[in-house]
């Protein structure tokens, strides 16, 4: 008769150590990066000298040591094509990039956090999915991307000054793991595996974006405080506008969202910073219905529309020698 209390007494300490292991098995620690940015791989093709480091402090660039560690801060150009080089700040955390490009990673005090700031290049990333969101986001010119994970490929064309930018001198593509991004006035808040955006941008004033693979769920501003979702779709795209009047620092924006067949869905205007008094996110009007463009696409448009998202984009976006 004592037994089976003392089996229902034992099993419950049992389970009782399970569950305690199991919320302590929940409580992911931060990543810990490494104190210094270490150089794993590097090529310069014929010129030596193609890649160039500026550390923090120092007056003027110096050619790349293959395999040595630089500090956070440090400043990397690579000068053509032929310039490659891998960058680990973990040992699972590293970016692979081809030239041309120029780029520096920054770290906080304790390295629980990692921002790599891209002017442009071609980069490859393989982030350890061990990594918590907000500890390794990448900052480009045309936004950030936050809780990056897994692997992805990003390329950005560079920016001279007075010179617009191209049609498509942004390309992203989600690969696996996970990705959210933080554009100006507009927001991919979570990106999902194969999702594949490009982006072009004209001085401030203009961004445009286009759907590649997936469907890429876009939150836009549309003032007041409201938000109007869009899914970029392959061959989809949204044009966002942009003006400041003389003494004021708040931007005047219009969105308008074009489906993959040209035809539009939303339009619509904002002054940024604006009380709910002032309606000027309203929609102004929807052109081209959802379900009518579904119908007026038919089949032919659907398979145009298939065939961007398995196209040659992204066939400039391979992985090289180094991965």
């Amino acid at each position: 008769m004592v037994r089976k209390p003392m089996m229902l007494v034992a099993l419950s300490v049992l389970l009782g150590a399970q569950m305690v292991y199991a919320q302590e098995a929940e409580e992911a620690k931060p990543v810990r990066f490494e104190a210094f940015v270490k150089v794993t791989e590097s090529t310069s093709g014929e010129a030596g000298d193609a890649i160039q480091v500026r550390k923090p402090g120092a007056a003027e660039p110096t050619a790349l040591v293959p395999y040595k560690a630089y500090p956070y801060g440090t400043v990397f150009t690579l000068a053509n094509e032929a310039a490659r080089m891998r960058v680990n700040v973990e040992a699972f955390t590293y970016a692979t990039v081809r030239g041309p490009a120029k780029f520096t990673f920054k770290s906080n005090a304790d390295w629980t956090a990692v921002t790599l700031a891209a002017d442009y290049g071609d980069f490859s990333f393989s982030v350890d999915d061990r990594v918590q969101p907000g500890q390794f986001q990448v900052v480009t010119p045309l936004g950030t991307f936050g809780s990056l994970t897994g692997r992805s490929k990003l390329q950005m064309d560079p920016v001279r000054p007075g010179e617009e930018f191209g049609e498509e001198n942004f390309s992203f593509r989600l690969i696996s793991g996970t990705a959210s991004f933080q554009g100006k006035h507009f927001t991919a808040p979570e990106l999902t595996q194969a999702n594949a955006f490009t982006g072009a941008e004209a001085s401030a004033e203009l961004t445009e974006l286009t759907g590649r693979v997936g469907e890429v769920k876009l939150d836009l501003p549309s003032g007041a405080g409201k938000t109007t979702e869009f899914p970029l779709q392959p061959g989809s795209s949204v044009k966002i506008t942009r003006a400041k009047a003389k003494g004021s620092d708040n931007w005047t924006v219009s969105v308008l969202t074009l489906y993959n067949n040209g035809k539009a869905k939303n339009y619509f205007a904002y002054v940024e910073n604006r009380g709910e008094g002032f309606r000027t996110g309203e929609l102004f009007e929807e052109v081209f219905a959802e379900e009518e463009a579904a119908e007026e696409l038919g089949e032919e448009s659907a398979e145009e529309a298939g065939s961007a998202s398995t196209g040659d984009d992204f066939g400039d976006f391979d992985d090289g020698d180094l991965l």
